[in-house]
């Protein structure tokens, strides 16, 4: 049986006293099972034999080098995902504004609307407030007109 690590070791804690690995265990037959092993500096108060092999084949440096690399990977995919999810939450916003818009347009009032700059400015509206201040101002037009017809 030989065993070996693969050359992709990280840092597990700032203190580099442990580190992540992926271990191979190749047996008599040439079957190889890969395992990612924790390899602690210390084992029982003593040193690991696991962590002297990790640096003899592998080394602090490369471990350096791969602990910074995953860092700036995952930072990446992490600015990555909150800025996929602030699209996806822009997104919901504006769909749902549009179906407000849609709603605001049911309204007799609204729909039979005269002045096409007011309705111009629901359809343009950028937010659920500007539009229903909007709404707000078609409704007491339409009232106006209402009391007026009836004096």
């Amino acid at each position: 049986m030989k065993t070996y690590f693969h050359k992709n070791p990280f840092w597990n804690n700032e203190e580099k006293t442990e580190a992540m690995s992926i271990l191979a265990i190749e047996d008599d037959n040439g079957n190889v099972e890969n395992r990612q092993q924790l390899v602690p500096q210390l084992l029982n108060g003593q040193t690991n034999p696991l962590w002297t092999k990790l640096m003899e084949e592998v080394g602090p440096s490369i471990i350096d080098s791969n602990t910074e690399q995953r860092r700036k990977k995952k930072l990446k995919e992490r600015n990555e995902s909150a800025l996929k999810r602030r699209q996806q939450d822009k997104s919901k916003r504006l769909e749902e504004l549009f179906s407000l818009k849609l709603k605001a347009f049911e309204i007799k009032e609204v729909r039979e609307c005269s002045d096409k700059k007011l309705t111009a400015k629901i359809r343009a509206s950028k937010s659920e407030t500007e539009m229903n201040a909007w709404i707000s101002v078609v409704l007491l037009k339409s009232y106006e007109n209402e009391s007026k017809e009836e004096n």
